[in-house]
C-alpha cells in the first residue's frame, strides 16, 4: 500500500486517504443528487449522511475483524462514527445541492469555490482524523465538534430554505 498498512499515517498519508475517501463519497453523492434530482439542502444532508454512515459501517466492520481487542476498538470506532464519515459526507452532499440549486446537475455547477470550501473542509477533517497525533481522543472530540458545527450551519441554511418555500407558497394562495 502506498501510505502504509496500519491506521497510523503521516501528514501525506492521512491527506491522501482523506482526499481519496471523500472524493469517492462525493462521487456517490453526486450520482444520487443527479439521479434523484435533489434540490433541497436537507435532502442532500440526508442522502450524504446515509452514504457516509454506510461507508463507516463497512470500515468499522473491517477494523473490528482486524482488531485484536474484543470490544474496545469496535466500541471506540462506533462512537467516533457519530462525527466522522456520516457528517463529512452530509456536509459534502449538502454543498453539492446548495451550489446546484434547481438546475440540472453538471460538474460545471459544482466547479466553484462555494462547493470546494465545504469539500476541502471534509477532506481536512478526515485527514486530521487519520493523522497520528498526541492526545488522540481530544483531537477526535474536537473534530467531531467542528463537523457538527458546520453541519448546524448547513441545517440553519436548510431551515431558511424551508422558510423561503413556505413564504412563497403562502404568497401564491
Amino acid at each position: 500500500m502506498i501510505v502504509g498498512t496500519n491506521s497510523q499515517f503521516d501528514i501525506f498519508g492521512s491527506t491522501l486517504v482523506g482526499l481519496v475517501e471523500e472524493s469517492g463519497k462525493a462521487l456517490v453523492g453526486y450520482y444520487f443528487v443527479s439521479k434523484l434530482r435533489l434540490s433541497h439542502i436537507f435532502n442532500g444532508m440526508l442522502v450524504g449522511g446515509a452514504i457516509g454512515a454506510g461507508f463507516a459501517a463497512f470500515e468499522n466492520i473491517e477494523y473490528a475483524t482486524a482488531s485484536n481487542s474484543e470490544i474496545l476498538e469496535p466500541l471506540i470506532r462506533s462512537v467516533g462514527s457519530l462525527g466522522s464519515h456520516a457528517i463529512w459526507c452530509a456536509i459534502t452532499v449538502s454543498a453539492i445541492v446548495l451550489v446546484n440549486g434547481n438546475q440540472p446537475l453538471t460538474f460545471q455547477n459544482i466547479n466553484n469555490w462555494h462547493f470546494a470550501r465545504f469539500f476541502l473542509l471534509a477532506v481536512v477533517l478526515h485527514s486530521l482524523w487519520d493523522l497520528q497525533t498526541p492526545f488522540t481522543y481530544v483531537k477526535i472530540l474536537a473534530l467531531i465538534c467542528v463537523g457538527w458545527i458546520v453541519l448546524f450551519v448547513l441545517i440553519h441554511t436548510g431551515l431558511r430554505e424551508v422558510q423561503f418555500i413556505q413564504n412563497h407558497l403562502t404568497q401564491d394562495k
